[in-house]
C-alpha cells in the first residue's frame, strides 16, 4: 500500500532514546507523532506534554489498536522488543525497532517471520547507518578508493556508573556492553565489509554476570580484517578507521553520529583519480568546512566535515517513511536479513564465552 497522506507515528516507551526520536520526528514535515504509550499513565502524560503528543495510552496493546497510527517506534529495553513487535504486527502496524532488534537471532527471526507473513514494514533502528557521513564512507569503500584487503578498527564504549540495578549491568534486563554498545562497531563492520567468515572474541564478565569489556576480530574470505572493541565501564575513543593499500580513512567520534572524517590517499595509487572525483563531488563541503588541503607529495589529504541536521534521529525515520510511501516492506539500507546476521554474530560471541541470558537458558537458546 502506498501512502500519500501524512504518516502518523506512535512511540512505545518514554526513556531517553524515545525522547531523542520524538525530537527527530519534528524535522519531518510529512509526519506527525500522534500517540505515546507507557506502562504508567503519569510518564505517558509527561512525555506527551513535553513533545505535544495528542494521545496517550497505558500499555503498548492500546496504542497498537489505534486505527489512526501508521507506524510504531519501539524504544523500550531490548528484552521487551519481541512481544511488543509481535502485538504491533498483529495489529497491522509498520514497526521500527530500536537496536538491538531483539535479544538474540531466534527472537529476531520470529519477529521477521511475522512481519513478512502479515506483509507489514519492519526495520531495525540502527540510526548510525543513515547518518550522511557514514553513508559517504560506504560509497568510498565501495568505489575501491582505499583498495582491497582492508583493516577496520572500530570501538565504542562508555563509562557507566556501576549499580546492580542499572540495566547495563542487570542480566535479567539484557545488560552488558555487547548488545548496547558493541552492536555499533559490529554493524559498521557489516556495513563496510559484510558478514565475517571467522570470529574470535574476548570478553570480561563482571560480578553481575554481564559482559563489561569485549574485543572481537572478524576475518573475511577476501583477506580483510575487522578489529572491534566495546565496554560499559571504559572511557573509550568511540572512533573508527579503515586502512588499505591505497589509503586510509579516519572517522572521528562519535562513531554512531560522526560529522568529520579524514582521508589520506597515496598519490602514486591508481585510486588518486577516484579520490579527486570524490573530493569534487564534495565541493560544497570543502567550501563549508575549509578543511581540505594537500600536504605532501606522497599523500593527498582531505579532512571533511559533513553536518547533521537536528539530532540525527530523523534520518532513520525518513527512511521508514520513504519505504512506506513506496510500498516497500524492508529497507535496502538496513535489510532484515542483515539484522538477523548481526544478531547471529553476537550470539556466536556470547556462545564462545558461555554467556546466556536467563530467558535463553529457560528456552535452551544456544544450548
Amino acid at each position: 500500500m502506498k501512502y500519500s497522506k501524512p504518516i502518523h507515528w506512535g512511540i512505545v516507551g518514554t526513556g531517553m532514546v524515545a525522547n531523542h526520536f520524538a525530537n527527530g520526528l519534528r524535522l519531518l514535515p510529512g509526519s506527525q507523532l500522534l500517540a505515546i504509550s507507557s506502562r504508567q499513565e503519569s510518564t505517558a502524560k509527561i512525555f506527551a506534554s513535553q513533545h505535544d503528543v495528542p494521545r496517550t495510552f497505558v500499555g503498548h496493546q492500546s496504542l497498537a489498536s489505534d486505527p489512526d497510527i501508521d507506524v510504531v517506534y519501539i524504544g523500550t529495553p531490548h528484552p521487551t522488543h519481541k512481544q511488543i513487535a509481535l502485538d504491533c504486527i498483529e495489529a497491522g502496524k509498520a514497526i521500527l525497532i530500536e537496536k538491538p532488534f531483539a535479544l538474540n537471532e531466534q527472537e529476531a527471526q520470529i519477529i521477521v517471520n511475522k512481519a513478512r507473513e502479515k506483509g507489514v514494514f519492519c526495520m531495525e533502528a540502527m540510526w548510525m547507518r543513515f547518518i550522511p557521513l557514514i553513508q559517504r564512507v560506504k560509497n568510498i569503500v565501495t568505489e575501491d578508493a582505499l583498495g582491497e584487503n582492508l583493516l577496520l578498527n572500530a570501538t565504542l564504549g562508555f563509562r557507566s556508573p556501576f549499580s546492580s540495578e542499572n540495566r547495563f549491568f542487570n542480566l535479567k534486563l539484557g545488560g552488558g556492553a555487547l548488545l548496547d554498545a558493541g552492536v555499533y562497531p559490529i554493524n559498521l563492520a557489516f556495513w563496510l565489509l559484510g558478514k565475517p567468515n571467522t570470529i574470535k572474541s574476548y570478553l570480561k564478565i563482571g560480578q553481575t554476570g554481564v559482559d563489561e569489556l569485549g574485543a572481537f576480530i572478524f576475518g573475511y574470505q577476501n583477506g580483510s580484517l575487522a578489529v572491534l572493541s566495546t565496554g560499559n565501564r571504559i572511557f573509550s575513543f568511540n572512533q573508527a578507521s579503515i586502512q588499505g593499500e591505497k589509503g586510509r580513512l579516519q572517522i572521528y567520534e562519535p562513531i554512531y553520529s560522526p560529522t568529520r572524517m579524514k582521508i589520506d590517499i597515496f598519490q602514486d595509487s591508481k585510486s588518486s583519480s577516484k579520490v579527486r572525483q570524490i573530493a569534487s563531488q564534495l565541493e560544497w563541503l570543502r567550501k563549508m568546512s575549509r578543511r581540505v588541503r594537500t600536504l605532501t607529495s606522497r599523500l593527498q589529504n582531505s579532512d571533511i566535515y559533513m553536518p547533521i541536521t537536528g539530532n540525527g534521529y530523523q534520518y532513520e525515520a525518513e527512511e521508514v517513511e520513504h519505504c512506506i510511501r513506496n510500498g516497500q516492506l524492508e529497507s535496502n539500507i538496513m535489510p532484515l536479513n542483515e539484522t538477523l546476521d548481526v544478531l547471529s554474530v553476537m550470539d556466536e560471541i556470547r556462545k564462545q564465552w558461555d554467556f546466556f541470558y536467563p530467558v535463553e537458558k529457560q528456552s535452551k537458546v544456544g544450548g
